[in-house]
């Protein structure tokens, strides 16, 4: 719901097609929901495994670089992109394929600051599920 819409006028505009990339993330996970569905499963949730530590989501384009180690004179070589490294942490990157999952996916997205969840693969069954079973999901996907 944030740029699907957007780039399928501009698409349409322009005669072409707006679509997934396969092998990006977001291509990967529909290619799974579509999966689960045909064989007849319920998607309650779908998502992505990232390293999220809750201060990442206070870092800027002026203070990544602490949180990536790297060194002033790498940074002074030009092949660094402050905007780009921090939507990395901050979890725009993350929210953006995610919202390009839901548009494709024909599902519902959660509340993104709700729905992150800081366990390791051992606990993802028990947060990815909806709160009524028991898991921080405010509704099933679908």
């Amino acid at each position: 719901m944030l740029l699907g819409p957007i780039l399928k006028k501009r698409a349409d505009e322009k005669g072409l097609v707006y679509s997934l990339a396969f092998g990006d993330q977001p291509g990967i996970i529909c290619e799974m929901i579509d999966w689960a569905r045909t064989i007849g499963l319920e998607v309650v949730c779908a998502g992505k495994g990232t390293r999220f530590q809750p201060e990442y989501r206070y870092s800027t384009p002026a203070t990544v670089w602490d949180y990536f180690g790297f060194t002033e004179e790498q940074v002074a070589t030009g092949h660094y992109n402050t905007q780009m490294y921090n939507s990395f942490l901050d979890s725009t990157k993350s929210a953006i394929e995610m919202c390009a999952v839901s548009n494709a996916s024909g599902s519902h997205p959660a509340n993104m600051w709700a729905s992150i969840s800081t366990c390791g693969p051992g606990g993802a069954a028990s947060h990815t599920d909806t709160e009524e079973a028991g898991g921080i999901l405010e509704h099933p996907v679908q």
